[in-house]
């Protein structure tokens, strides 16, 4: 976070000197913003991940497969900003992003089942590793729509994982893992988001929201708090599977012809064409139109319902793991 502070305002005048501005579309005017700014979150990460390492909260070959893992991730997104990626190539590159957990062991193949307990699940969990890190990464990409929203619900999301960690280490042996890990990110996220909340002054990119997504990813599996996790996202869950099932398909974001919403001024107004995609700011405003200011805090409204369910159901699913 204090790396944060002290490098994104030098990165966006450095971003604005040099032309690597993107216009804000749900602005009148679309007045320029600086582009890429997840470069700065990345390397945040990467120090926050060694600094976890060298206070020994996680060993040599899960620190490895983090650091790893998040390098591609943001590897990834630079590559996505400078070329920009299709939809199905991006999905595909996100697979690699879970590699280093495969390559290193950084997993246990347990699952904590809801109502049902701890079940193990040596063949499909390291199977399901590269899928399930790819969602993480890509659906934070989607949903990073409007100023602010991706590092909101990625602060709601940590403090679910964390609160889930806790309850692991007080129910059972669990390392705690999940929660030291959402302490460390969540600050990363918050840092951002001062620079990144409404009126914006700096864009994530896909450098910034894959890392995000991979962060999340890396608390989830690493921190075996997989169910909190998926539950608390469910608001970037339903837009994803919205989107792509609207769409037919995994498509970037310059792929699809039909824009969600219509911009009228300060107002943004869900469109009525059948091939627009099914997104969460598109329903918000079917029936009637919204600033982007209370389409923000409609989301937000929806990520902390998801929280909260998901915490309660936390206390179902681990409590009884001790």
């Amino acid at each position: 976070m204090l790396l944060e502070a002290i490098l994104i305002p030098r990165y966006i005048v450095f971003a604005r000197e040099r032309g690597m501005t993107g216009g804000d579309v749900h602005k009148p005017g679309k007045p320029p913003v600086a582009e890429m700014g997840g470069v700065v979150l990345l390397l945040s990460a990467l120090l926050v991940e060694s600094l976890l390492y060298i206070a020994g909260v996680y060993g040599l070959d899960y620190f490895k497969a983090a650091f790893l893992a998040t390098l591609v991730a943001g590897m990834i997104g630079v590559v996505d900003d400078l070329v920009r990626l299709n939809g199905i190539a991006k999905t595909v590159a996100g697979l690699v992003i879970g590699a280093p957990l495969l390559l290193f062991n950084a997993y246990e193949p347990r699952l904590a089942i809801p109502f049902i307990g701890s079940a193990r699940f040596t063949i499909l969990y390291p199977l399901a590793v590269p899928l399930a890190m790819s969602v993480f990464a890509n659906a934070a990409n989607m949903n990073d729509t409007h100023n602010g929203i991706l590092h909101i619900s990625a602060i709601h999301i940590y403090t679910v994982a964390g609160a889930a960690g806790a309850l692991l280490l007080y129910c059972s042996d669990a390392t705690g893992l999940a929660l030291y890990m959402s302490l460390a990110f969540a600050p990363l996220s918050l840092g951002f988001l001062v620079y990144n909340m409404f009126p914006a002054r700096v864009f994530n990119g896909d450098t910034g929201s894959l890392t995000v997504g991979t962060l999340i990813g890396l608390v989830a599996i690493m921190g075996k708090v997989e169910v909190a996790v998926v539950l608390a996202m469910m608001p970037w869950v339903i837009k994803g599977f919205g989107t792509i099932a609207s769409v037919r398909g995994f498509k970037e974001k310059s792929e699809i012809a039909v824009k969600p919403v219509v911009i009228e001024g300060w107002e943004i107004r869900g469109s009525r064409d059948p091939r627009a995609p099914a997104t969460l700011a598109r329903l918000l405003t079917m029936d009637y139109s919204l600033t982007e200011p209370e389409v923000i805090l409609a989301v937000t409204l929806l990520s902390m319902i998801s929280s909260i369910v998901a915490v309660a159901l936390s206390l179902v699913t681990y409590a009884g793991l001790g």
